[in-house]
This record gives structure tokens, C-alpha cells and sequence, in this order.
């Protein structure tokens, strides 16, 4: 029996992009933003042709089409991305403070994943470079620092704010 090919429907590349939410008046053609959010997903574009059907991405992801605000990521940094641990951080929530683990704030750009430090309304997330709040010394989460040496790989700070996974 003939192995069936696989034929898509719709482009699988994974992308990151900025989707903006807001409203358009159709009587007046005014355009009302209200905000813009970063998401990672499939380019879902239909795929007409043979050759896109049998590779699976549309002629644009095919090409290394980008703009800053759109741009193809690797699977692999998705899955590397689903699987970060809970961490544990500080929020001061109407001057009570409360201890709450969660994945860190993440996002994937120039095709590397990134953590951020500066959670909003927290005294301390996931990554320390000044050590304000753990003795003066830059501080990563033992969370993270295991996650990171368990995939080969270790956490370089980007900026003040962020880290970047690498491997090696």
C-alpha cells in the first residue's frame, strides 16, 4: 500500500505577531484602537498551490518574510517556551504581600526566548540584575537556573531587565 502524503490546508509556521484590538466605525471609516497584544501562533494563511500544500507554509513564511512586529519562530522555542517552570514571586496586592507561583513573564523575538524581571506589581519576579532585593548580587530563580542546566543551556542577562536562554 502507497504511504498517503500529507496535503495542508493552512500555513503551520509559527509566528509572533502583534494583534490590535479595536473598533472601526464602518459609517465613517474611523478606525478606533483600544490595544495591542503579542501572540505567538500559526500564520494560518490557506494554501492554494501544490507546492505550498506539500511543505505545509505559505510562499511569504517560505521567503523569511518579517516585519518587526511579525516574524516566523522555531517550534522548538514554543516548546521551550510551554515548558518553563513555576516560579515563585512577591506581589503587593493592597498592601498585603502574597507569595504566588507562575511562569515567568516570556516572550520570544530574533529567535531567542526571553524572561522578564520587571513583572508589573511585583516586589521581585523571576530575575534580580540590581539585587535590591536579594542582598546587592544579580539573582536568577533557582527555578530557572535548574530548567535552564537541565536543556544545556544557561541564562544570559540581555539587559537590566531581561535575560535570554542560551544553549551550550
Amino acid at each position: 500500500m502507497a504511504k498517503r502524503k500529507t496535503r495542508h490546508t493552512s500555513c503551520t509556521q509559527m509566528r509572533r505577531f502583534v494583534r490590535t484590538h479595536g473598533t472601526l466605525n464602518i459609517a465613517t471609516g474611523e478606525v478606533k484602537m483600544d490595544r495591542r497584544v503579542w501572540v505567538t501562533e500559526p500564520c494560518e494563511v490557506p494554501l492554494f498551490g501544490d507546492d505550498e500544500q506539500k511543505r505545509g507554509t505559505c510562499k511569504a513564511c517560505h521567503t523569511g518574510w518579517e516585519t518587526d512586529e511579525n516574524y516566523a519562530v522555531s517550534n522548538e522555542l514554543v516548546a521551550l517556551q510551554a515548558s518553563l517552570p513555576q516560579v515563585c514571586v512577591d506581589l503587593d496586592r493592597a498592601n498585603s504581600w502574597e507569595q504566588v507561583f507562575g511562569p515567568p513573564p516570556s516572550f520570544i523575538r530574533n529567535g531567542r526566548l526571553y524572561i522578564s524581571g520587571e513583572d508589573e506589581g511585583s516586589t521581585y519576579g523571576s530575575c534580580d540584575y540590581y539585587g535590591e532585593f536579594r542582598g546587592g548580587d544579580p539573582w536568577i530563580s533557582p527555578e530557572l537556573l535548574q530548567w535552564a542546566k537541565d536543556r544545556g543551556g544557561y541564562w544570559l542577562w540581555e539587559n537590566p531587565g531581561c535575560i535570554s536562554f542560551e544553549k551550550g
